[in-house]
């Protein structure tokens, strides 16, 4: 935190017990996953540019400044990745001409979504920099002052609930971020939460647009109470209401690793964050029995566990291996990834039509269909009751007149992870790290090739398995499977 803010902070009586979260949200912020994916897609050759001193274009990423701020965010990150000192002062340069293209640009959206997110990347841009100068502090807190004049008239004039819910969480923000008066906080938390009741259905879900910022209501209410306990304040019994609620509108399924996936009546929110956040909201997770309402499909076995979506399309078949290398996750729920995987997992995108589990003594199988124009796709899965491997099949048919049709599944693996043949040329050996167990590919029926995309999360390049093949007579299978190796 630079001095600037600290002083902000430690001398206004009303906003020392802010210090302590305010701290810890800077750290939470600067680490978290970027907004957008692509950046490395840039290079190494046009970061060093910019660290020489050239500038960039901020409209290039797209219009308007939520994305110009979306693609900001990854230059500084990027930048702070180099580590030394002239890439340090590029960032605060950078930061300078992107604060000067928001203040020049003609017809700002006088918008509360636009005003909300452009405060959010804003105070993650500043965490990241945590510069301590001067020019590069004047002008966020100007910037950042101007924003909160506005959404101060915004608070007070007719709203939607969505806006009602985007001012909200804006001035939560600044109250948890930046040590401004208790007053903020406390239009920001009834705004947010007229707004939630707004967009909530009677039986108590939320509906697709406030479901996301149910989660970051949650979010910023814990914030909010680390923050009076830090200060020795009483918790109010309308704040913990509040997060009881919004923890019960928050829909989980947890991990046997622990790790937990959140979601609202369909929608996939967070794959990242959320346990942590639901532990210290002290609400339990939701059970795994509410996968059924969401048309969630799961099976568990051992080191493997594999989902089928009723209800959404599912690109591709995501694998999430564990820090630890020791399981494996197999279409994991995730509406995270980018268009450029989607499309590149179309041969494998899964809407079903008929969501079929069964449980035997040899093990648990998952079986669903979807039709894709003149192409009828089934998947099963099946995991053995030993829990060391897992195994799947596709099939194809096709009212298509094409004598030969291309189809493809696709196994989206995590950045880092280490894909080599074997050495007789049968199956494929992935490894998540130096030292860790790993994971035996094999398939039948196709061909298989190593392919490059940008991992969701992390924003960074990572393997894909893309295994082909092409049907005949309007017919064709795959067959693959993973195992478990150790050493």
């Amino acid at each position: 935190m630079n001095a600037a803010l600290y002083r902000l902070i430690t001398e206004n009586p009303l906003s020392r017990s802010i210090l302590a979260p305010a701290i810890r949200v800077e750290d939470i912020v600067a680490d978290a996953p970027d907004l957008v994916e692509g950046s490395t897609e840039a290079g190494q050759a046009i970061i060093n540019a910019l660290a020489k001193g050239h500038s960039i274009d901020w409209t290039a990423g797209g219009n308007g400044p939520a994305a110009r701020d979306a693609h900001g965010l990854l230059w500084l990150r990027d930048l702070r990745t180099l580590g030394s000192d002239s890439a340090a002062a590029t960032a605060r340069r950078l930061m300078l001409d992107w604060i000067s293209a928001g203040e020049n640009q003609k017809r700002t959206p006088f918008l509360p979504a636009v005003i909300a997110i452009r405060l959010t990347n804003l105070l993650r841009a500043r965490s990241m920099l945590r510069s301590g100068d001067p020019d590069t502090d004047a002008a966020y807190a100007d910037l950042v002052s101007r924003d909160i004049r506005r959404l101060r008239i915004l608070a007070v004039l007719p709203q939607t609930p969505l806006d009602k819910l985007q001012i909200g969480l804006a001035l939560l923000s600044v109250t948890a971020s930046v040590g401004r008066q208790k007053e903020l906080g406390r239009k920001g938390l009834k705004l947010a939460l007229a707004g939630l009741k707004g967009l909530q259905h009677p039986d108590g879900g939320a509906t697709q647009p406030g479901a996301g910022y149910t989660y970051l209501l949650l979010e910023h209410l814990v914030i909010l109470r680390t923050a009076l306990r830090a200060g020795g304040g009483t918790i109010p019994a309308p704040l913990t209401e509040a997060i009881e609620r919004a923890a019960g509108a928050v829909r989980t399924l947890r991990h046997p690793d622990g790790g937990l996936l959140g979601f609202s009546r369909g929608p996939v929110l967070s794959s990242q964050r959320i346990g942590k956040l639901l532990s210290a909201s002290r609400t339990p997770a939701q059970a795994v029995t509410l996968l059924a309402d969401s048309g969630y499909a799961r099976a568990s076995a051992g080191d493997v566990m594999a989902f089928l979506s009723g209800n959404i399309t599912t690109p591709g078949l995501p694998l999430e291996i564990s820090a630890d290398g020791r399981r494996l996750i197999l279409s994991r729920p995730d509406t995270g990834l980018s268009g450029l995987q989607i499309a590149r997992a179309s041969g494998s995108n899964i809407k079903t039509e008929d969501l079929q589990t069964s449980i035997s003594d040899e093990g648990h199988v998952l079986s669903a269909k979807q039709t894709i124009g003149k192409l009828v796709q089934e998947r099963t899965v099946f995991l053995p009751r030993k829990g060391a491997d897992i195994r799947g099949e596709d099939s194809f048919r096709s009212t298509s007149k094409t004598s030969s049709q291309p189809v493809a599944i696709q196994f989206h693996l995590p950045s880092g992870a280490d894909v080599v043949p074997s050495s007789d040329g049968t199956s494929f050996i992935i490894r998540p790290g130096e030292r860790r167990p790993g994971w035996r590919f094999r398939y039948r029926g196709g061909e298989v090739v190593i392919e490059e995309t940008i991992d969701p999360a992390s924003g960074r390049r990572a393997p894909t398995l893309v295994l082909s093949t092409a049907l005949e007579n309007g017919a064709g299978q795959l067959n693959w499977g993973f195992r478990r190796i150790e050493g």
